[in-house]
């Protein structure tokens, strides 16, 4: 499943993309990039005496642009060059932000970061003058830097040690944390069956996460840690651990690997993880995979699933 782009509003710096519901309003005609793959980093070498060729080297993804084109509309001249000074406004923040994507058929919604790099609206008249909005519209460009190549979906969902993974819950709202329990009361569901159906190698230890997104989503992990101050996440379906000590006995922990930070009783500790011992924090691990996941070791989880 993707994230829809033409199909949907998109919430960027505050303003409503592709709202057409209302005047004056941003029509989105195209979006360059949306369904790209993310930009990766070229690292080769030449190698000497041997023509036509070139070596690659590891490397790893980046992040990408995105580029949103389409017409500014009002119903007079008035309101359109009030609405353009309005958007120039929005759009002139050079902060990183989170933005939000609305499906038109409704459901969950998306977010994902950027900033926005450049906005264009040319003193321009595109199409006839013969239109609903009697000529009162403009073209635009707005191009956006994405921090992240990834799209996350609304809410953030959280589990614990001891849940039966199952029913996925009905959203909320944006940012809320909805317990992912078979056992949980969901209203105005016809079905209470499980979506995502169990993997074959389900044995009921340790926290078991599904990741519906098509791309590797990030994670933060609560633990304790043991009588010696350690703490020992593991993910069992990819072979990845960390481990972090001393932390002191019975320490609260928590790992976030999205700001790749780690917290025990509000001290950060990252200068704690065992490198010798840690595989699960190196450059293209995902923390989950599309899919199913165990993860050992930890007392609670919350991630969003995760799409490119």
């Amino acid at each position: 499943m993707s994230v829809p782009g033409l199909n949907a509003v998109h919430e960027i710096c505050g303003v409503r993309l592709n709202d057409l519901s209302v005047f004056p309003r941003v029509r989105l005609r195209r979006i360059v990039g949306w369904n790209t793959r993310p930009e990766m980093q070229d690292f080769r070498d030449v190698p000497i005496g041997r023509a036509f060729r070139e070596t690659p080297r590891r490397t790893q993804l980046a992040s990408k642009a995105l580029v949103y084109e389409g017409t500014i509309e009002a119903q007079d001249q008035d309101s359109l060059e009030e609405f353009i000074d309005e958007l120039l406004g929005a759009f002139s923040s050079v902060q990183d932000e989170v933005h939000n994507v609305w499906p038109y058929a409704g459901g969950e919604g998306y977010f994902w970061q950027g900033r926005v790099s450049a906005f264009d609206p040319p003193e321009e008249l595109p199409g006839s003058v013969h239109t609903i909005t009697r000529g009162f519209q403009r073209p635009f460009t707005l191009g956006v830097r994405m921090t992240d190549a990834r799209k996350s979906a609304w809410p953030e969902l959280e589990v614990s040690a001891g849940d039966v993974p199952g029913l996925v819950p009905i959203p909320e709202g944006p940012g809320l944390i909805v317990p992912f329990n078979v056992g949980d009361v969901i209203p105005a569901q016809d079905s209470v069956g499980p979506l995502f159906p169990l993997p074959p190698d389900y044995d009921g230890q340790g926290i078991w996460l599904f990741n519906d997104g098509t791309a590797p989503a990030d994670l933060v992990v609560f633990a304790t840690a043991d009588g010696a101050g350690t703490v020992d996440i593991r993910n069992a379906s990819i072979g990845r651990r960390l481990r972090a000590t001393p932390l002191g006995v019975s320490a609260s922990v928590e790992v976030n690997f999205r700001n790749r930070t780690v917290i025990s009783n509000g001290s950060a500790f990252t200068e704690r993880i065992d490198a010798a011992a840690t595989d699960w924090w190196d450059a293209n691990v995902p923390g989950l995979r599309p899919g199913w996941n165990k993860i050992t070791g930890a007392t609670k989880v919350r991630y969003f699933h995760a799409y490119l």
